[in-house]
């Protein structure tokens, strides 16, 4: 496993590209090598979430967005009278240090989607943004079952796209 603290030469804007990298082999890996290179200039799959046009130039701009779907499951080992969801926010406040960081934006508030609690991301790479997905999904008191989806602005509604497991292995 590659240590990229142990690599202190390294600017913070070169370790999220080879994070971004490392996230794309492995989602390569595991979804049996479908995912887009997003250096291939040849592709028409837009690979970051900055707006893009569709080829026709008919069609409005559109920007790519994680959800990040969490099961709507209590917490572990609750009193009486607690919080029943403290890692809503303690990911939301994960996410808005992330923000804060510039790694990625939050694209809307978080809410409640069936039986999932759901995170929007944009504002990076997909493979960036898939891997903060990730992060989220290993924080400590965050329930198991986690997936992320990528779409874009354009979709219908909440939950539509390419399904990812969380966290990332």
């Amino acid at each position: 496993m590659i240590e990229l603290s142990s690599m202190p030469r390294i600017q913070h804007r070169t370790r999220l590209l080879l994070v971004g990298w490392l996230c794309l082999g492995m989602l390569s890996a595991c979804s049996g090598g479908d995912v887009v290179d997003p250096i291939d200039r040849r592709s028409h799959v837009p690979t970051t979430s900055q707006p893009t046009t569709p080829q026709d130039g008919h069609a409005e701009a559109m920007t790519r967005i994680v959800e990040i779907h969490v099961p709507l499951t209590n917490g572990r080992d609750l009193s009486a009278g607690s919080y029943a969801f403290p890692w809503i926010d303690k990911i939301d406040e994960f996410l808005i240090n992330l923000e804060d960081e510039g790694q990625v934006e939050v694209y809307d508030e978080s809410e409640e989607y069936g039986d999932t609690y759901v995170f929007f991301l944009t504002g990076a790479a997909d493979p960036v943004l898939l891997f903060a997905a990730s992060r989220v999904a290993s924080l400590d008191g965050v329930p198991a079952g986690a997936f992320a989806m990528l779409t874009d602005e354009n979709a219908s509604e909440i939950g539509l796209g390419r399904r990812i497991e969380l966290p990332l292995r």
